[in-house]
């Protein structure tokens, strides 16, 4: 992280309390494994919904410890592949299976040749 602060002042007073908590629960979460990517990009969905426009910039800027293209991945990862988190496959593929450019149907079959057993 870095050394800038982020002004929860200018948010609803109402919202506060679930910024903070999902702060710290975002950061528990990046301590875990790679298969919590998943988790992960929700959360970081959820917030950037809550904290709204002006606001999810500057909260990745103070809260977020790693690079916000990273962020950004994850979100996809959880909107593309949200319903697989049981797949243990390496981080690269899961990255390629969430890609715009990925085809619905290779995601499909991959996934199927995957929950089948398949290598």
């Amino acid at each position: 992280m870095n050394d800038l602060t982020f002004d929860y002042d200018s948010l609803p007073k109402k919202d506060i309390p679930f910024i903070k908590q999902t702060t710290r629960e975002v950061h528990l979460l990046l301590e875990r494994s790679t298969g919590d990517i998943i988790a992960i990009g929700q959360k970081l969905m959820g917030m950037k919904d809550r904290l709204g426009h002006g606001h999810w910039r500057a909260w990745l800027q103070t809260h977020w410890p790693l690079d916000v293209s990273l962020a950004n991945r994850w979100m996809n990862v959880a909107r593309k592949c949200g319903q697989f988190p049981h797949l243990k496959i390496p981080r690269s593929t899961l990255y390629l299976l969430a890609a715009g450019s990925t085809p619905d149907a290779m995601r499909d079959e991959f996934i199927r040749r995957v929950e089948a057993g398949e290598p």
